[in-house]
Formats: structure tokens, C-alpha cells, sequence
């Protein structure tokens, strides 16, 4: 009787061990990956849902927080690619009418989800602005695109381009296009001879 008491104890004592040694790999397992998550930048998308047309790709804008942090990689997916498929860089490529799910994964266990709808393109009117990016107007500009859910192509100037090169990078992060309209417009300097225009006269003449 008293090998039995003894057996069932030393039975109940592996029992208790092995639940002990279950919940401290578990807790081991959420410190780390907590640690692990904390190491990289929060990163969430600025609306749950997105409206995208046919014809008309577009990237999803992924905010940080910290905007400082080193940004995650992200693995992209969508819950159906016959509606629209989704690029690794985040870029959608809407294909039929419908909706889907479009999911980004950090390597460490971040996730974040948009509902996409796509639709069939409407009439388009193609806004382009001249001559930027001005220090005064062009963030005015991006904050009225981006509260009307609304892209335009910038055609910017070389050496304003270079003195403000944080509003180049914003006005493409928000989806926008970037064109070249020139390097400078001090006229003294583009007409400054007539040779600069010989390439072109003879571009004309070949046609």
C-alpha cells in the first residue's frame, strides 16, 4: 500500500514539474518575443480600408512609431489575388471588381491588416503642379492631396529639389510622381547661346 502512496506521489510531483516547466517555456517564449517585437517600429496603416481602381496601381502607406526606429521588413499578402494581388513593396494591383484583404507581417510577429475595394476606373483628370518643391506651398499641397485621398505629379525644379529634399521624399512616400521639369529657370543661364539649342533643331529636321 505504501509503494502504491509512494508511486501515485512521485506520478503527481512529474505531473506538477511538467505543467511548472510548460508555463516558464511559454513565458520565455512571450518575453522574448515581446522583446524581440520591441526592437522594431510599430507599424499600422493610416485607414483600415483603401478604395483602388482597375488599370491604376497604388501603394499602401505604412506609418512607423517610432519614426526614428529601424523599419521592419514586411511580408505581404492578400486574401484574394483574383480581385487584386499585392507587390512586396506594398504596391496593389487591382484586377476585378470585389474586395480583399491585403496583410502585412514583420518578421517578428507585427500584423496589419487593409481592406481593399476595387472598382472600375472613372473619368480622370490628371493634376500635375510646376516648378516645386517650395518650402511654403508644396506641404500645403500635400496635406490637401492626402486629406482628399487625391495624387498629383510634382515636375520639380533641380536646385529646389536639393535644398529641400525631405519634401521629395514625402511627396513620393505619399504615392505621388516625380518629374523633372528642369534645373533651374534663370533664363540667363538656358538661353545663354544658341548652341544649346542645335540638338533639338536637329532632332526637328530628322523627322
Amino acid at each position: 500500500m505504501r509503494r502504491e502512496n509512494n508511486r501515485r506521489k512521485k506520478g503527481g510531483n512529474r505531473f506538477v514539474l511538467i505543467i511548472v516547466l510548460l508555463v516558464l517555456a511559454v513565458t520565455l517564449f512571450m518575453v522574448l518575443k515581446i522583446g524581440l517585437m520591441n526592437r522594431e517600429a510599430k507599424i499600422s496603416f493610416g485607414s483600415d480600408t483603401a478604395t483602388v481602381y482597375i488599370g491604376a496601381e497604388q501603394k499602401l502607406k505604412v506609418s512607423y512609431d517610432p519614426a526614428d526606429k529601424e523599419k521592419p521588413e514586411m511580408k505581404w499578402s492578400s486574401s484574394d489575388t483574383d480581385v487584386a494581388s499585392v507587390k512586396s513593396s506594398g504596391v496593389i494591383v487591382p484586377k476585378t471588381k470585389g474586395t480583399a484583404d491585403i496583410t502585412a507581417r514583420t518578421k517578428h510577429g507585427q500584423k496589419i491588416t487593409c481592406t481593399v475595394t476595387v472598382k472600375k476606373p472613372v473619368k480622370t483628370v490628371f493634376m500635375t503642379f510646376d516648378d516645386g518643391p517650395s518650402s511654403s506651398i508644396t506641404p500645403e499641397l500635400l496635406k490637401l492631396l492626402r486629406d482628399n485621398d487625391v495624387h498629383a505629379t510634382f515636375f520639380l525644379i533641380g536646385y529646389e529639389a536639393k535644398d529641400n529634399e525631405d519634401l521629395v521624399k514625402e511627396t513620393y512616400e505619399d504615392g505621388n510622381t516625380i518629374g523633372i521639369h528642369t534645373y533651374t529657370h534663370e533664363y540667363t543661364t538656358i538661353y545663354a547661346m544658341k548652341m544649346r539649342f542645335l540638338p533639338i533643331l536637329t532632332r526637328q529636321k530628322s523627322f
